[in-house]
């Protein structure tokens, strides 16, 4: 009765009319008007904040400034070699060391970025002393086109000055520059991420024999062999010391090549961390080492300068204008010029940065600089995305809640929702205050390589999270909780939005997934909790043996081996299954017959493309001799997704989706007679349970660009293979498991179980732009914009594959009943 007197309040306020229908049909439209609100509601209101927070001009309102003619001119040759993603301690340490020496008669120290720290970004702050925003990333790996740059930069100044430029480098560099230089002294050739050897061998050959034999003015050497390694293996690799010794000889052996009248410039465009990610602003990853050597350079360092000041400088000593549409300022303190002429850049770039000339000390104008560049925190936007963010999650809340299956009374559901709002607040604000999720995302990062390298500790965090539930039930008088209580799913959900405001965007997921299945564990006894731990961690193992040359490299079996282990796993897991049907042997059968197309499907010699084709054709046949069992129809379909993810992986290393096969089983067994949060939680988890594992690592997505059918094909401009693998990798498999959950209870409504799986990300990009929004900064902040991208994409994957299912239970499910009851 309370519910429908709200129901009635709420359409009369709206100043609709009640429907004349039954209590049900009320409900839901209530329901639809309360969900469409609150998705309008944050995400317009995200879409707009996330626009004016991305398109935050770059450039100063500078003035021009007409360049002192006397002042620029050089005959001396320039030779710049940048080492991506090296760091600072080791360009500086005896794992260099003919870097490391060369400090002695050279001027070094730090180059702050102040860009994204990615590569092309760096590549145009040093050569052009742009500050790129995050969208950068797009063309860091640009394989198939050279494009003229946007950017007014120092390739374009020399060339034009009759001098001859050239690029040694993959498609980032050459692709950002290569039509200002002279193309013809270097073709890249397009090696992997495990061929980062080969890869700085070429490189070398080419620039060695360029440099020994033919004419040059500017040239620049890109090796982004620690860049490769960074990611694939992490600083932590055995291979990685070694890789850095050879470096170092090569850029011995180029720089012997010089003589000493020529300048040499050794940086790096960004840095990278521990864990092999340069997706933060932490010290390793913004702090980029250089080594600065030639005539009219001061000895000495440690000295620090911001990186977009390369552009003005290296402009300088070629003898070309230093002036750039950015709020770049030389390194003069780097340069040994005439008092006169130091003042006379000194007053230019004054005139030009801050509209003064009367500014002549380097460091003030310097500190006038930055209070130009920062960034003010704007309040009304913080503001307004918060009431937002807590506006929608109310509604969600509540229409989670909201349910046919649920039988608690409104003011129960309403108590939930301002329980569950209050423990969002308190943790959000202990976690901004103290930074105790930040911390714990640093020191114990949790991936397959810190699991097994720090088994003990690991097992110990492990072991806590299934004592905690332990004594929850005790301290409430409860010897069980039951997964129907309303109380423990949304705890379940509060823990997977917090998540999210840590730093780090990638492990503090990993630490939820295998979090809450051990806690759901602890609580209920759920034997299927159990499952979908050991699957998790079984896909993290998988993953990491089977990554090229990780730690230990294995040889593992062809995909069709891997296949024909996984059917047979489910054929033994069916016959125990209808252990009481007597028909159970012909049952199989059939599905064997319909599962081994699948595997000669996988085993032939057909690409990538048509094994997909022919893969989802595959279902059709499997779904079709399986009709006759509802038990054994979600096993074959976990089969299939599995005989999927191996038939159109790009290479060998994507079989940690087999873990796709436990997982479905276990969830499918979990939510048979669960309440609608209940649903609405187990989709969350495995939605992000799927993401997380095919790739699990930040690498692993960048080593995919490498791959023509992952998702860097965007980048070839092959639009509609990026489609194919977004909806293949991600969507297929996230709408079959929502399609079993809702065959489980076909009463169950969608708008619950999709308010109750979006909540953690609606939590998570509000906290992100409500950050952006408070913080002041001079720089983008990568690590929001990175989670961010993740959290929006994953919206609107989930959302495709809600609809999908919609509109198959509206349009296609009463006529597969018809044909199943025939």
């Amino acid at each position: 009765m309370q519910q429908t007197i709200l129901y009635q309040i709420i359409f009369k306020r709206l100043k609709l009319k009640l429907p004349l229908t039954n209590r049900y049909t009320s409900t839901n439209y209530s329901k639809s008007i309360l969900f469409l609100l609150a998705l309008f509601i944050f995400f317009t209101t995200a879409g707009y904040i996330s626009f004016k927070l991305l398109s935050v001009k770059t450039e100063l309102g500078t003035r021009k400034t007409d360049n002192p003619p006397h002042l620029f001119k050089s005959n001396r040759r320039m030779l710049v070699i940048l080492l991506d993603s090296t760091r600072k301690d080791s360009m500086f340490s005896e794992d260099m060391p003919f870097i490391s020496s060369l400090r002695e008669k050279a001027a070094w120290g730090i180059s702050r970025v102040i860009s994204t720290p990615l590569s092309v970004a760096g590549d145009h702050a040093i050569f052009a002393g742009a500050i790129s925003s995050p969208f950068t990333i797009i063309d860091d790996f640009s394989a198939s086109s050279v494009k003229r740059s946007a950017y007014d930069n120092l390739f374009r100044r020399v060339t034009q000055q009759g001098k001859r430029a050239v690029i040694f480098s993959s498609d980032c560099l050459r692709g950002a520059y290569g039509l200002d230089t002279d193309m013809s002294a270097f073709t890249p050739k397009g090696f992997l991420f495990s061929q980062y050897l080969e890869d700085a061998k070429y490189t070398f050959d080419k620039t060695y024999d360029f440099l020994k034999n033919e004419h040059w003015d500017l040239a620049v050497a890109q090796f982004v062999t620690m860049d490769f390694i960074g990611h694939l293996e992490t600083p932590r690799s055995p291979n990685y010391l070694p890789t850095l010794k050879l470096l170092d000889n090569y850029v011995s052996q180029l720089v012997e090549l010089t003589t000493d009248n020529d300048i040499v410039l050794i940086t790096a465009e960004h840095g990278i961390d521990t864990n092999g990610f340069h997706v933060d602003r932490t010290e390793f990853v913004i702090d980029t080492p250089f080594v600065l050597s030639g005539p009219g350079i001061n000895k000495g360092g440690p000295k620090e300068i911001l990186q977009i000041d390369w552009a003005p400088t290296l402009s300088i000593l070629a003898g070309v204008s230093p002036f750039y549409a950015s709020p770049a300022l030389p390194a003069l303190d780097l340069l040994s010029l005439s008092p006169e002429n130091r003042s006379i850049l000194i007053n230019k770039f004054s005139e030009k940065i801050v509209g003064d000339s009367s500014i002549s000390n380097l460091d003030e104008l310097r500190k006038i600089r930055l209070t130009k560049m920062g960034r003010e925190s704007s309040p009304a936007l913080c503001i307004l995305i918060v009431l937002a963010t807590l506006c929608s999650i109310t509604l969600f809340a509540f229409v989670a809640l909201s349910s046919s299956d649920y039988s608690e009374t409104i003011n129960s559901k309403i108590k939930y929702v301002i329980l569950w709002l209050c423990c969002l607040c308190i943790l959000t604000c202990i976690e901004l205050y103290f930074g105790v999720l930040s911390y714990a995302s640093n020191h114990f990062p949790f991936s397959a390589n810190n699991i097994f390298d720090n088994p003990i500790k690991i097992g110990l965090a492990l072991i806590l999270m299934v004592i905690l539930p332990i004594y929850y039930g005790k301290i409430t008088k409860k010897e069980k909780i039951y997964s129907e209580s309303v109380s423990l799913p949304f705890f379940l959900i509060l823990i997977f939005s917090i998540v999210f405001i840590v730093t780090n965007p990638y492990h503090p997921l990993n630490w939820a997934v295998v979090c809450i299945p051990l806690f759901s564990w602890g609580a209920t006894r759920h034997s299927s909790w159990l499952i979908i731990f050991f699957a998790i961690l079984a896909g993290m193992a998988i993953r990491r043996l089977t990554f090229y040359h990780v730690y230990h490299p294995i040889t593992i079996p062809d995909r069709w081996a891997l296949s024909l282990m996984a059917l047979f796993i489910g054929i033994i897991f069916l016959l125990w299954r209808l252990r009481q049907d007597k028909n159970r042997v012909s049952i199989v059968g059939y599905g064997i017959v319909g599962a081994f197309p699948c595997i000669a499907i996988i085993a032939a010699p057909f690409n990538v493309g048509v094994k997909a084709i022919l893969l989802l054709l595959s279902l059709i046949v499997l779904a079709f001799v399986n009709h006759r069992t509802r038990k054994t129809f979600d096993v074959w379909l976990a089969l299939w997704v599995v005989f999927f993810y191996l038939g159109t992986s790009g290479t060998i290393n994507h079989v940690s989706h087999i873990v796709a096969f436990p997982l479905f089983l276990a969830v499918r067994s979990i939510s048979e007679k669960s309440s609608v949060a209940v649903k609405g939680g187990m989709v969350t988890l495995v939605i992000w349970a799927l993401y997380l594992l095919p790739g699990n690592e930040f690498d692993l997505k960048i080593f995919e660009l490498r791959d023509s059918f992952i998702l860097g094909s965007v980048l070839a401009e092959q639009i509609t293979m990026t489609v194919i693998v977004i909806g293949s990798r991600y969507i297929a498999p996230i709408t079959i498991l929502i399609w079993i959950i809702k065959q489980a209870t076909p009463r169950t409504s969608l708008l619950s179980m999709f308010s109750a799986t979006i909540l953690p990300l609606v939590f998570g990009i509000g906290i992100c732009l409500a950050i952006w929004t408070s913080s002041t900064f001079i720089e983008y902040p990568w690590d929001l914009f990175a989670k961010l991208t993740i959290l929006f994409g994953f919206s609107f994957i989930i959302a495709c594959s809600f609809i999908i299912v919609s509109v198959c239970t509206e349009l296609i499910h009463p006529y597969y009943l018809k044909f199943r009851d025939k």
